[in-house]
């Protein structure tokens, strides 16, 4: 799954397109992150072969960028790949990306101007707190 499916997709009506220089600031911060990605699995010595699927995941995540490839598919290349650093990793490069760059490079991958969303409950019902626990049982 992808962030635009793990977070609900509400379409902003009435307000202009994702400026231009916002998308070019959020590409970026996400060229930052996916370049410290690709140094740190370089600088290993030996790659497992999950390391080997994610430096080629981050690798092609970079190209799409590069050649100003737009889409669906990008974005969730583009999640994938910056799924792959933890946040410490993300903290100490400087690279971190806040839920508003999300949703500014969401909008401007797919050409339409968009807010995600946290959603607020799981699909039983059961409330989530701080966007990604669960809590199963009676409210009080």
């Amino acid at each position: 799954a992808n962030f635009v499916q793990l977070f609900a997709v509400r379409v902003a009506v009435g307000e202009e397109l994702q400026d231009a220089e916002d998308c070019k600031t959020v590409v970026a911060k996400v060229m930052k992150l996916l370049e410290k990605e690709e140094g740190e699995f370089e600088a290993k010595e030996r790659l497992s072969t999950a390391d080997t699927k994610a430096l080629e995941l981050v690798r092609a995540a970079r190209q799409e960028l590069r050649e100003g490839m737009l889409g669906t598919g990008v974005l969730a290349d583009l999640e994938s790949a910056v799924n792959e650093a933890t946040l410490e990793e993300t903290l100490q490069w400087q690279a971190t990306l806040t839920s508003s760059d999300l949703s500014t490079l969401a909008s401007c991958e797919l050409g339409t101007d968009l807010v995600l969303e946290e959603h607020t409950q799981a699909e039983n019902g059961d409330p989530i707190q701080e966007g990604d626990m669960a809590m199963h049982g009676k409210s009080e």
